[in-house]
């Protein structure tokens, strides 16, 4: 769901004029943060098997 909402940022970002740094962004930023935190810092390339 993380991912979903990172994915949904970064498009409105894109199609809104993309003003400003994206990675910089507060809630960027505390999503990516989060994502990691959950992961353990990696996150698979989907479809693959670990």
């Amino acid at each position: 769901m993380l991912r979903a909402c990172l994915f949904f940022e970064a498009r409105a970002y894109r199609h809104g004029g993309g003003f400003g740094r994206f990675e910089r962004q507060d809630f960027v930023l505390a999503l990516v943060a989060r994502i990691r935190a959950l992961s353990g810092g990696h996150v698979p390339v989907r479809g693959t098997v670990a």
